[in-house]
């Protein structure tokens, strides 16, 4: 979750329901005071997100927003382990930002629909049909 701007935008913007999985309890502090001061509830899981996504298989997002650190293996993990699990419902979106060196992953079971470049950081958008 980071510092959780982006599910604390989404809340701001009429989500209905946002889980954050965070490991380190300083931003985990940070999410949570930011929610008061947005008056928002959300569900705030401290772990690793890896065996965290595991523990709520069955349950489906219609997006999902992932920022795996930079140049690591976790990437392709993290994205085999939505689909597996299929936390992601048909037709929702997965964006996932990476570095910008790195190419998108490509996978047969969701479509890449597009890319959007930041300066070193890609946004790839996929969708799952």
């Amino acid at each position: 979750a980071g510092s959780g701007a982006v599910g604390l935008e989404a809340l701001s913007r009429g989500a209905e329901k946002v889980v954050f999985i965070e490991k380190d309890w300083r931003n985990i502090s940070i999410i949570k005071e930011n929610l008061i001061k947005i008056k928002k509830s959300a569900l705030v899981i401290k772990g690793d997100v890896l065996k965290t996504l595991k523990k709520i298989s069955g349950e489906e997002f219609n997006i999902i927003f992932s920022d795996p650190p930079y140049q690591t293996e976790i990437t392709e993990k993290l994205f085999s382990l939505i689909l597996n699990h299929e936390l992601l419902a048909k037709d929702g979106w997965l964006i996932l930002e990476h570095y910008h060196k790195e190419e998108p992953i490509k996978n047969l079971d969701i479509r890449l629909a597009f890319v959007k470049k930041y300066g070193q950081t890609i946004l790839s958008f996929y969708l799952r049909r």
